[in-house]
């Protein structure tokens, strides 16, 4: 019951600050089926971010890779959630650069500043921040 409680709270927050950090721009934002960690990911992995637009964005960058099959972005643990069809040795590393292209910093790779700096003012996340190490 206490999980439901908090899927759905993580649940209503992430989309009001999705549209809170909508900008009236031309940006277009992908949705993800998944709202919450997906149930035993083959990777999971610590990723810098702020907000709702930051998930959709980080998400779409790890479901741009070939083999992705879910990709899952936590706002409060800072932890993205992979299943994948693929061999995990191939594909990891990918995954990283695509979400530090994207803009953002994992665990293992820091996204370029231009990249960062392209980032909306409401994803501009502190570059210091924690992020949990996990693989």
């Amino acid at each position: 019951m206490k999980y439901s409680n908090l899927l759905c709270f993580i649940l209503i927050i992430s989309l009001t600050l999705s549209v809170s950090c909508q900008q009236k721009n031309n940006v277009k934002t992908v949705s993800v089926n998944h709202e919450s960690s997906i149930v035993n990911p083959e990777i999971s992995f610590g990723v810098r971010g702020n907000c709702g637009m930051c998930k959709s964005t980080i998400e779409k960058a790890a479901l741009s890779i070939d083999g992705v099959e879910e990709a899952s972005w936590s706002k409060e643990l800072k932890i993205l959630d992979i299943k994948t069809k693929s061999n995990l040795d191939s594909i990891t590393v990918k995954i990283h650069q695509a979400v530090a292209d994207s803009g953002y910093d994992t665990e293992l790779i820091s996204a370029m500043e231009e990249n960062y700096n392209n980032l909306p003012g409401c994803c501009q996340y502190n570059r210091e921040m924690a992020i949990t190490i996990n693989n």
